[in-house]
Order: C-alpha cells, then structure tokens, then sequence
C-alpha cells in the first residue's frame, strides 16, 4: 500500500471501514478506493455518506493482494464541512473481501 499499510479483513458481513471526509463545498463529489482484491472474483461493498447508503463500489479482481488499482467512482453528495464515509459489508452476497490502502473524492 502507499502509505506502508492498509485496512484489510473486510469480509464479515458488518464489517467497515469509516473514514471522516471534510468538503470545501457541498456537492456531487466522485468517491473511489484504491484497493486490492486477491479473490478470483470483484467484490461490492455498499457506501454511507454521513449515515445514508448511496451505492455500492465494485472493485474487480487484482490477481494478488499485494496489486492495488482504483474502483469504479461513483458519485456521492457531500456537506460542506466535516462528513463521513463508510464502506461496509451489508450482506453475505456481497461476496470477497478488499483491502484499502485509500479513499479519494473530487468534485
């Protein structure tokens, strides 16, 4: 991971990772993840935005857990100021696991 580590283990379902976000204008903003995805499969995670889901990311397979690529964006609102952003395994079909090394947004 870039920063010499990443948020892992997130395939139970319930488990998350939740970052803070703070926005200098509220907006649509675009959200990837910078991810690995060891598992033969891509793996779709649902996404909160200040406690409301807005979608899910799918990140497709990286072959190995030691390759990271960026997910699909999607596009989420954000509030000018302090937000937060989860990405969380609702269900047991939301198969595999990921590993994070970070979150991204742009307007």
């Amino acid at each position: 991971a870039s920063g010499g580590s990443a948020v892992g283990w997130l395939d139970n379902v319930g488990a998350y990772c939740q970052v803070a976000c703070t926005a200098p204008s509220s907006g649509t903003y675009q959200l990837k993840l910078r991810c690995s995805n060891g598992n033969p499969t891509p793996c779709v995670r649902s996404v909160y935005v200040n406690g409301t889901k807005c979608g899910t990311l799918t990140h497709n397979s990286t072959s190995d857990w030691e390759t990271y690529t960026d997910s699909t964006p999607i596009s989420v609102t954000l509030n000018s100021g302090n937000n937060t952003i989860k990405v969380c395994r609702d269900y047991s079909s939301q198969a595999g696991s990921i590993d994070i090394d970070y979150f991204e947004c742009t307007k």
